[in-house]
């Protein structure tokens, strides 16, 4: 049962973890395409709006990795958790 327990904690931090990446990836791809359409629109600006850009993606990629990080810290203490609560000779 313990076993079971924690494998579905693992597919779960797993999903968790895949679902942040791709919003992560969908994040950037709408910073660069924006990117793409002022640039289009104002050519001269390219300078202060590649800027912007980067650091639009700074935030995103840091958003991702934030939320790549948070389901494995919770799937720990759920794993810890289980496993205290199981055996008797854990403290």
């Amino acid at each position: 049962m313990a076993n079971a327990m924690v494998q579905v904690s693992q597919n779960m931090g797993m999903g968790n973890a895949a679902i942040g990446l791709g919003g992560a990836g969908i994040g950037i791809g709408l910073v660069f395409a924006a990117l793409l359409s002022a640039v289009a629109r104002n050519p001269s600006m390219r300078g202060q709006l590649f800027s912007y850009a980067i650091l639009g993606f700074a935030f995103v990629e840091a958003i991702g990795l934030v939320r790549t990080l948070l389901p494995t810290c919770d799937w720990r203490v759920a794993l810890l958790t289980c496993v205290r609560s199981s055996t008797s000779w854990l403290p």
